[in-house]
């Protein structure tokens, strides 16, 4: 009801085309399973829309260099 959509990325693509398709988007928020957030650390340089990350988890995994991220069941919670 906020006017947001759920649009999936197809992992197998290489970095430049899911870059292209989350810009292409305007996608403001990315949901990030813990295990790939390497792979969208090295992205989040070419993501300039997005404005939020949220580790799939109870917490965020120490080191990470996204920002701002936030935890989905910390989200939960508030």
């Amino acid at each position: 009801m906020h006017g947001g959509c759920f649009a999936s990325i197809n992992l197998r693509l290489p970095g430049d085309q899911i870059a292209f398709i989350a810009n292409h988007a305007e996608d403001q928020v990315l949901f990030v399973d813990p295990t790939l957030l390497p792979a969208v650390e090295k992205l989040a340089p070419h993501l300039p829309k997005v404005k939020h990350y949220v580790v799939m988890g109870d917490k965020v995994p120490e080191g990470t260099t996204l920002n701002p991220v936030h935890a989905y069941e910390d989200l939960l919670k508030e």
